[in-house]
């Protein structure tokens, strides 16, 4: 089950990884790919950019999904 959460980019590499500070610490970072970006139709993030996003857990740590900027 997914969680909602609000937040900011904190970093994107080169390869599309990025990851995002929780507002509030009230997760640690959460790691995210450019390629769910594309899917919900949003320009590529910068550092600094602001969404909501749900966050699921996988093996490997949280991951975002279901991104939504905050404008």
């Amino acid at each position: 089950m997914a969680e909602s959460f609000t937040g900011s980019v904190k970093f994107v590499s080169d390869r599309g990884f990025l990851f995002l500070i929780v507002d509030g610490g009230a997760s640690p970072d959460v790691f995210g790919h450019i390629s769910e970006w594309e899917r919900n139709g949003l320009c590529e993030p910068e550092a600094g950019d602001r969404f909501t996003f749900e966050v699921v857990q996988k093996p490997k740590g949280p991951v975002a999904i279901n991104p939504r900027p905050i404008l």
